[in-house]
């Protein structure tokens, strides 16, 4: 089954968020929207998050009811 729903870090151990989201793009199952969280500077998670076309950004440190609040924008 497809996922309805991608939570991604941009900062991942072994590799950058954006090469996880291409890795992810496969014919069968469409890519569901992404909710980027990150430290990034701003300017550099902006520029990420034009390259994936996720749909929220989210910028570390920040409240749990935020990213409540845009898992449920995105799920309804």
């Amino acid at each position: 089954p497809c996922p309805d729903l991608i939570l991604l870090d941009l900062q991942l151990s072994d590799m950058r968020g954006e090469e996880l989201i291409a890795r992810l793009d496969h014919p069968d199952c469409a890519l569901p929207p992404v909710i980027v969280i990150t430290a990034k500077r701003q300017q550099a998670a902006e520029m990420a998050v034009d390259q994936i076309g996720a749909v929220a950004l989210l910028l570390k440190p920040f409240e749990i009811q935020e990213l409540l609040d845009q898992i449920e924008l995105v799920l309804t």
